[in-house]
């Protein structure tokens, strides 16, 4: 399973994938009601200078997990995560916290923040297991974890594994039938 940034260029495929979620997965991921309206106002606002969002993509290339970590500070990235129904429970949750966890300590954040309702069970599970310190009131969750500067391994590490998967998302798409058709075509190999 591998997880990759998205570009800004890209931020359709992340729209894409909040509208496809569900209204109660919308709910638990907003901590609200959610319409299309405001998934796609909230898309829009996203300023990829100051936030990142880790994505993982099914074999469609459609955006199916993603991770939005948003700066709150110049030390403090609030992590938010949200996986469609068919894909959860088989581990993009763990693996978009981890690999989000790699990416702030490589740029130097010092804080990770996840802010969730009590009902979102996979997220407290999340942080618990991860080792955040959890602060529960009546309906939110609150956990924080904090991170030290990164090793030099650690920071290579981030950046080998982003491009394995750039790699592999650029393999997906080269090899989609409407592109090895056109492929054939234009260098008129074989079919």
């Amino acid at each position: 399973m591998l997880t990759r940034s998205l570009l800004p260029s890209e931020r359709e495929l992340y729209r894409a994938h909040l509208l496809r979620l569900p209204a109660e997965d919308r709910f638990t991921r907003f901590c609200c009601t959610v319409s299309d309206e405001s998934v796609n106002k909230y898309v829009d606002a996203i300023d990829f200078a100051k936030d990142h969002i880790k994505v993982s993509f099914d074999q469609h290339l459609n955006v199916i997990a993603a991770a939005h970590l948003c700066a709150l500070d110049d030390d403090t990235v609030e992590f938010s995560l949200s996986i469609e129904p068919p894909f959860r429970h088989k581990g993009y949750g763990r693996e978009l916290f981890r690999n989000s966890i790699a990416w702030m300590k490589a740029v130097g954040i010092k804080r990770a923040y996840c802010s969730c309702l009590r009902t979102n069970g996979p997220m407290l599970h999340i942080a618990v297991t991860e080792g955040m310190d959890v602060c529960f009131d009546e309906s939110q969750v609150e956990a924080y974890l904090p991170l030290d500067k990164a090793a030099m391994g650690e920071i290579i590490t981030e950046v080998i594994e982003e491009q394995i998967a750039w790699l592999d998302f650029t393999a997906k798409y080269l090899l989609t039938p409407n592109n090895i058709k056109y492929i054939r075509e234009k260098y008129k190999l074989a079919g």
